[in-house]
């Protein structure tokens, strides 16, 4: 369903294909239930009010069930690594396209399981 009605965006490259998403907060009520308390999370609402936007996407995986990630845009500093750890996205992949002020732009994410 998310893949018909939201805009796919081009974040970053993943050798084994992937899809990614652009969402807002109030999508992830769209998810099952168990993913919903991301939806008041500190830290996601932080990074989407920063940056107008959300990752949800899907990683293929040619051996098994595909990966999904939630993911919020942010900048990799120390600081900002450990709030986005203490909040549950203790993950972080850098953008392909990169402020010309600083190179340490991307998303940092976590694991969603979306029943398959």
């Amino acid at each position: 369903m998310f893949r018909k009605h939201y805009p796919k965006i081009d974040a970053f490259d993943y050798e084994n294909g992937c899809e990614i998403l652009k969402i807002c907060p109030q999508d992830i009520g769209l998810l099952p239930r168990e993913n919903w308390t991301y939806g008041n999370n500190s830290f996601l609402l932080h990074g989407y009010y920063n940056y107008h936007c959300l990752i949800l996407v899907r990683l293929d995986n040619p051996r098994g069930r595909a990966r999904f990630l939630l993911g919020v845009p942010g900048h990799y500093f120390s600081n900002e690594k450990y709030m986005a750890s203490m909040f549950g996205f203790p993950h972080f992949v850098l953008s392909k396209k990169q402020p010309l002020d600083n190179g340490r732009f991307g998303y940092w994410y976590t694991d969603v399981r979306l029943g398959q």
